[in-house]
Protein backbone atom coordinates (compact mmCIF):
# COMPACT_ATOMS: atom_id res chain seq x y z
CA UNK A 1 0.00 0.00 0.00
CA UNK A 2 1.02 3.73 -0.64
CA UNK A 3 3.06 4.47 2.77
CA UNK A 4 2.34 8.33 2.79
CA UNK A 5 5.73 8.58 4.89
CA UNK A 6 7.96 7.63 2.99
CA UNK A 7 5.98 7.42 -0.20
CA UNK A 8 6.51 3.99 -1.45
CA UNK A 9 4.84 1.02 -2.09
CA UNK A 10 5.05 -1.79 -0.18
CA UNK A 11 3.92 -4.83 -3.22
CA UNK A 12 6.09 -7.18 -1.60
CA UNK A 13 5.31 -6.94 2.17
CA UNK A 14 2.81 -9.99 2.22
CA UNK A 15 1.06 -8.05 5.22
CA UNK A 16 0.02 -5.66 2.14
CA UNK A 17 -1.43 -8.67 0.66
CA UNK A 18 -4.73 -8.80 -1.68
CA UNK A 19 -7.12 -11.75 -1.18
CA UNK A 20 -8.99 -13.04 -4.03
CA UNK A 21 -11.31 -16.24 -4.62
CA UNK A 22 -10.89 -18.35 -8.12
CA UNK A 23 -11.61 -21.70 -9.15
CA UNK A 24 -8.35 -23.89 -9.36
CA UNK A 25 -8.94 -24.92 -13.10
CA UNK A 26 -9.13 -21.12 -14.33
CA UNK A 27 -5.05 -20.87 -13.05
CA UNK A 28 -4.09 -23.94 -13.91
CA UNK A 29 -3.73 -22.62 -16.96
CA UNK A 30 -2.31 -19.58 -16.37
CA UNK A 31 0.57 -20.40 -14.17
CA UNK A 32 4.51 -19.81 -15.32
CA UNK A 33 7.57 -18.96 -14.50
CA UNK A 34 10.67 -17.25 -15.97
CA UNK A 35 13.70 -19.95 -17.31
CA UNK A 36 16.90 -18.84 -17.48
CA UNK A 37 16.26 -17.14 -20.88
CA UNK A 38 13.75 -14.71 -19.73
CA UNK A 39 11.44 -16.63 -21.10
CA UNK A 40 8.24 -17.72 -19.89
CA UNK A 41 7.31 -21.03 -19.34
CA UNK A 42 3.64 -22.65 -18.04
CA UNK A 43 4.40 -25.12 -14.85
CA UNK A 44 1.58 -27.15 -13.17
CA UNK A 45 0.00 -25.79 -10.16
CA UNK A 46 1.53 -29.10 -8.03
CA UNK A 47 4.83 -27.51 -8.84
CA UNK A 48 4.49 -24.28 -7.16
CA UNK A 49 5.48 -25.29 -3.61
CA UNK A 50 8.67 -26.27 -4.95
CA UNK A 51 9.69 -23.25 -6.76
CA UNK A 52 8.63 -21.47 -3.44
CA UNK A 53 11.00 -23.88 -2.02
CA UNK A 54 13.74 -22.60 -4.46
CA UNK A 55 12.57 -18.73 -3.87
CA UNK A 56 11.33 -18.63 -7.21
CA UNK A 57 7.68 -17.40 -7.46
CA UNK A 58 5.90 -18.41 -10.43
CA UNK A 59 3.67 -15.70 -12.12
CA UNK A 60 -0.04 -15.71 -12.54
CA UNK A 61 -1.21 -14.78 -15.96
CA UNK A 62 -4.90 -14.80 -15.75
CA UNK A 63 -5.74 -11.93 -18.75
CA UNK A 64 -9.31 -11.99 -18.39
CA UNK A 65 -10.04 -14.60 -16.53
CA UNK A 66 -12.46 -13.14 -13.26
CA UNK A 67 -11.17 -13.28 -9.65
CA UNK A 68 -13.43 -12.24 -7.20
CA UNK A 69 -11.50 -10.07 -4.52
CA UNK A 70 -12.04 -10.20 -1.17
CA UNK A 71 -10.07 -7.63 -0.01
CA UNK A 72 -7.10 -4.62 -1.04
CA UNK A 73 -9.47 -3.83 -3.82
CA UNK A 74 -8.18 -0.01 -2.98
CA UNK A 75 -4.25 -0.93 -3.22
CA UNK A 76 -4.96 -1.18 -6.86
CA UNK A 77 -6.45 2.34 -7.11
CA UNK A 78 -3.45 3.35 -5.25
CA UNK A 79 -1.37 2.15 -8.55
CA UNK A 80 -3.45 3.21 -11.55
CA UNK A 81 -3.65 6.89 -9.77
CA UNK A 82 -0.06 6.89 -8.92
CA UNK A 83 0.95 5.54 -12.02
CA UNK A 84 -1.67 5.82 -14.85
CA UNK A 85 0.35 5.57 -18.25
CA UNK A 86 2.67 2.79 -16.78
CA UNK A 87 0.65 -0.53 -16.69
CA UNK A 88 3.16 -2.78 -16.06
CA UNK A 89 3.72 -1.38 -12.91
CA UNK A 90 -0.69 -2.15 -12.24
CA UNK A 91 0.76 -5.34 -10.38
CA UNK A 92 0.16 -6.79 -6.79
CA UNK A 93 0.85 -10.22 -4.97
CA UNK A 94 -2.64 -12.02 -4.49
CA UNK A 95 -3.44 -14.90 -2.31
CA UNK A 96 -5.87 -17.28 -3.92
CA UNK A 97 -8.33 -18.97 -2.24
CA UNK A 98 -11.13 -21.75 -3.31
CA UNK A 99 -13.99 -22.47 -1.36
CA UNK A 100 -12.43 -20.92 1.62
CA UNK A 101 -9.21 -22.54 1.41
CA UNK A 102 -5.39 -21.34 0.00
CA UNK A 103 -4.00 -22.61 -2.62
CA UNK A 104 -0.38 -22.52 -1.59
CA UNK A 105 -0.75 -24.62 1.57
Amino acid sequence: MFNSMSKALLREDIRHCLAGVVNSKDIEAHVVVYDSDGRLTKIKLSQVEEYNKQAIFPTLTLHLQKVEMQSGQHRMVVLAELKPKDKKEWWWIVDFYEIGYSLHY
